[in-house]
């Protein structure tokens, strides 16, 4: 336990150092005028923005939940779309060799590429953030949970058509264990992932959230403003990720995949 508690704070410490020097080096680089000034603002503008749009003005909480709730909801239906269809298809070879191709049909086209169809039957809502999140992550899901299940040993599987297992029983008891590395993979960069697609959605399509409050301080000429959201989606998606990844560990701590490697 200690031990943990000395790891996470070791990388908490360089997470700050890490944008103390990001912040220094933007610093000096706008000092030094090597950046536009007319289209980068200072690190003290920004951050002054950042604290005024903390403290509730522009509509900044509003446009937070937004699209955390977009994200939220989209990412749980894309999660629990890829995994049952990914566990459906990798149990079945038939299926597997019947769907491969339409899954990397669908895999190839960018989520981006659906916007335009989104907008055209939601709108600009928070619907239509969730269209795009659940059809952008789907497919990685799937993917790995159906290359998860594939991975099942032989003899693991075998033991359970011995004892004449239920399929449910099957499922629950022997596949979903050893393609649960896969599957929290798949999750953890979906979630990522989810994330610049709601504001890739804001940004493009309008409405409310994080990416079209980017948009209206660059239409309203307030950088600051600006960098400050870029600022706090950046901040959003290094505790995501973070999240994520401790979650995983936390959970998956009985398999093998997380437990430390012998030297």
């Amino acid at each position: 336990m200690l031990e943990r508690t000395k790891n996470l704070s070791r990388r908490a410490a360089l997470v700050v150092v890490s944008f103390a020097i990001v912040g220094a080096v933007w610093q000096l680089a706008w000092s030094l005028e090597w950046l536009d000034h007319s289209s980068f603002p200072s690190v003290g503008a920004t951050l002054e923005a950042l604290w005024h749009a903390l403290g509730g003005t522009d509509g900044f909480w509003v446009d937070l939940r937004e699209t955390l709730i977009a994200w939220i909801v989209g990412l749980a239906i894309g999660s629990v779309a890829g995994i049952v269809l990914g566990t459906l298809m990798g149990m079945s070879a038939f299926a597997y060799g019947s769907m491969n191709l339409v899954v990397e049909f669908f895999k190839t086209i960018p989520a981006v590429a659906a916007l335009p169809l989104a907008i055209l039957l939601f709108g600009a809502t928070v619907k239509m953030n969730v269209v795009l999140v659940a059809f952008g992550i789907t497919w990685p899901i799937l993917i790995q949970t159906a290359y998860g299940v594939r991975s099942v040993e032989p003899l693991v599987r075998d033991t359970a058509m011995v004892y004449r297992m239920s399929p449910a029983a099957r499922i629950w008891s022997t596949v979903l264990p050893s393609a649960a590395p896969y599957i929290a993979t798949g999750v953890r960069l979906a979630a990522t992932g989810g994330l610049l697609l709601v504001v890739v959605a804001q940004l493009v399509g309008g409405g409310t959230g994080l990416g079209y409050a980017m948009v209206r301080f660059e239409n309203a000429g307030v950088l600051s403003k600006m960098y400050a959201m870029v600022l706090v989606i950046g901040v959003l998606g290094v505790l995501i990720s973070w999240l994520f990844g401790a979650a995983e560990r936390y959970l998956l701590r009985w398999h093998e995949s997380q437990r430390p490697q012998a030297v």
